[in-house]
């Protein structure tokens, strides 16, 4: 008599994503990431209030309610950013509500799901010299919207000591092809497509921490799935380049010639923006894509 085989576990099943803001630069390359990894994923783009267009509003509640109720996720990303049009005195209005909103929402329909909200690296302000900020370091943002994400922090701070599991995943410069007007390699790209001749860059000397998009993505499906305590995690890479650098690398891709001028260094500027990756890569990440990668997607695609 053949002995019996012995019993299996149950595979366990992949989470089922909802990525809000899936139109935009990060929400479109995390869908792409989690479509690669066979992930379950739900996407829903980004609509403002009266737009007339699919999707889900910021500060819809009853909306958000429906929405988590229709389709439960294990991992919700919230990658929604503010329309162009809110005034920079709004910022910290539109991310404390629109975070408040979303995670009462979540709280209330699928309290065991993980969020992941965008921090930005426009919350420290200004990195120690010679090193990258960390997750330990005070707030010392220089503009608006850094302390409009300061405040969002404020706010899934509240609802994490209720119990919610929050992870902020506070993004320092991502790049790649898709990328708005809103980023400093995006609006380059756009100067040239539109003609100037030559390209005119101000702020030459200041110092920023570029990171792949694709590699940006990867760390935010990790960061959704991994199994740790919510946090404030950095996704940088650690190493810093000038904005004279990226400009001038650019305009040789492009053909057109470059002007850079040194810009303003001093505290009440944001000059040197460095992170430190350590609690990313405590996780097992790391980098696959260098800066002159990134820009070889970026231009072309552009």
């Amino acid at each position: 008599m053949n002995a019996p085989e012995p019993a299996t576990a149950p595979t366990a099943r992949p989470p089922r994503w909802l990525v809000l803001g899936a139109s935009g630069f990060i929400g479109r390359a995390t869908v792409a990431e989690l479509n690669a990894q066979n992930r379950t994923v739900r996407a829903v783009r980004h609509a403002a209030p009266m737009a007339g267009q699919p999707g889900v509003d910021a500060f819809d509640a009853d909306g958000l309610h429906r929405l988590l109720r229709d389709w439960p996720p294990d991992v919700l990303l919230n990658a929604m950013g503010h329309p162009a049009g809110v005034a920079a005195a709004s910022l910290e209005d539109f991310y404390g509500r629109s975070t408040a909103r979303l995670l009462t929402a979540v709280q209330a329909e699928a309290p065991a799901c993980r969020v992941l909200l965008l921090g930005s690296a426009a919350e420290y302000g200004n990195s120690p010299a010679g090193t990258g900020s960390t997750e330990n370091d005070h707030p010392r943002p220089l503009s608006d919207y850094g302390r409009a994400k300061c405040v969002q922090s404020s706010v899934a701070a509240r609802f994490v000591a209720g119990g919610l599991s929050v992870v902020t995943a506070r993004l320092f410069n991502p790049l790649g092809p898709g990328q708005g007007t809103r980023q400093l390699a995006g609006a380059l790209c756009d100067r040239i497509q539109r003609g100037e001749r030559p390209l005119r860059v101000a702020g030459g000397r200041h110092v920023r921490d570029w990171i792949d998009i694709r590699d940006t993505a990867r760390a935010l499906v990790l960061l959704g799935e991994v199994t740790a305590p919510s946090a404030t995690v950095n996704v940088c890479t650690g190493q810093g380049h000038t904005v004279a650098w990226l400009a001038t690398e650019l305009g040789r891709r492009a053909g057109v010639p470059v002007v850079i001028e040194p810009g303003e260094v001093s505290p009440d500027v944001l000059w040197h923006s460095l992170g430190h990756p350590g609690r990313l890569q405590a996780l097992g990440w790391r980098p696959r894509h260098s800066l002159p990668e990134s820009l070889a997607t970026l231009w072309p695609a552009a």
